[in-house]
């Protein structure tokens, strides 16, 4: 069977003789939850009340929250009132193809009537599906979207090399290494480009973050330290070869560039279901089976497992679990996906395509 770029066997051989890769991993063990959120007993000093309320649901203050949103928003549509009357682009987008960056997509071209340069990082791993996505709603929107594909013999060199073990997880954000690599080279990438084309606002299409943390403007020394954290962060991992996905050290020599990141998603009420039936309507469809949810990422699904297997949870837990304190999304929904097993078959074929022995992977 074919997936994508991928060829998934059915059946493999190991040290242990063969394995049927079409039968799911057995269902974990039930674990004690939070009552209101998500987060499980194994997450990091994690407390229950008498009621089994985690102290981050008890600590929740949602009209602080509110408040919050509602001046981090009016800050992000000054600055959008500024950069408005400017030719050329106004924003970029780093878009996934799931549906939030999508959602996030339209928010910045229809409501905010801004011109974007949509970009996305081709790791070798992009699910047909959100490549097709993609396609169709640019044309629909009428979306000028760059594809960037990084040569695939250092991307696997990275790859690779996060699933050691003891690399799986990155200590400075929690979350697994493969994805923290990936979401350095797409940072590189997109600094890259707003700097080549002098475009003041990045955006991203996640939800998760505080308000307080969504909207950072950065000066040109923050900017030369974001770029540098993050080169290093790769490079500690690639050792070489980075060159092209990082700005040119001359674009970063002005005093006087300026960069705003923004998650639009943090502070712009919505629901997962509302976000999801808008982007039908111009011709997203759903990447179900993956991980449970709608994920463009094939390669995520060996991240997810690799960190699971070490550290007892699921690395995107606290997120979900954030999500479902404001209302987000339901309780159940996020339950679900952080409990749903990985898929063998797509699991299997990218380890295949890193050349990762299968009795080797993380996670069995």
């Amino acid at each position: 069977m074919e997936i994508g770029r991928l060829h998934v066997q059915q059946t493999v051989r190991t040290k242990e003789g063969p394995i049927d890769r079409t039968q799911s991993p057995p269902e974990p063990s039930p674990i004690k939850r939070c009552t209101r959120c998500i987060l499980p007993e194994t997450f990091p000093e994690i407390e229950f009340d008498g009621d089994g309320v985690c102290q981050y649901c008890a600590d929740e203050h949602p009209d602080q929250r509110e408040k919050d949103k509602r001046q981090v928003r009016a800050r992000f549509e000054v600055l959008l009132d500024a950069v408005r009357p400017r030719s050329g682009y106004h924003c970029l987008l780093n878009w996934r193809g799931e549906e939030s960056s999508t959602y996030a997509l339209w928010v910045l071209k229809e409501f905010y009537h801004l011109q974007v340069l949509a970009f996305t990082l081709d790791h070798g791993f992009l699910s047909p599906q959100a490549l097709k996505n993609m396609r169709i709603v640019s044309e629909c929107l009428g979306i000028d979207h760059v594809l960037e594909k990084p040569r695939f013999d250092l991307l696997k060199r990275i790859f690779a090399r996060c699933t050691r073990r003891g690399a799986h997880a990155d200590p400075a954000h929690d979350r697994p290494q493969i994805c923290a690599a990936c979401t350095a080279l797409t940072k590189g990438v997109g600094f890259r480009l707003a700097l080549q084309e002098r475009i003041p606002l990045i955006c991203f299409g996640g939800a998760s973050l505080s308000p307080s943390s969504a909207l950072i403007e950065l000066d040109r020394d923050a900017i030369v330290e974001f770029v540098h954290d993050e080169r290093s962060r790769l490079e500690t991992i690639a050792h070489n070869g980075l060159e092209n996905y990082f700005p040119d050290p001359a674009a970063l020599d002005d005093p006087a560039i300026k960069l705003t990141l923004a998650h639009p998603l943090a502070f712009i009420d919505t629901e997962e279901e509302q976000m999801r039936q808008l982007v039908k309507t111009f011709g997203w469809e759903p990447m179900d089976g993956l991980n449970g949810r709608s994920e463009p990422c094939l390669l995520s699904t060996l991240a997810i497992q690799a960190y699971r297997s070490q550290s007892g949870y699921h690395p995107y837990v606290a997120e979900l679990a954030q999500l479902v304190r404001e209302g987000v999304m339901e309780r159940a929904r996020a339950l679900a996906l952080v409990e749903a097993p990985s898929s063998p078959s797509v699991l299997a074929a990218v380890q295949a395509k890193l050349d990762l022995p299968l009795f080797e992977a993380p996670g069995y």
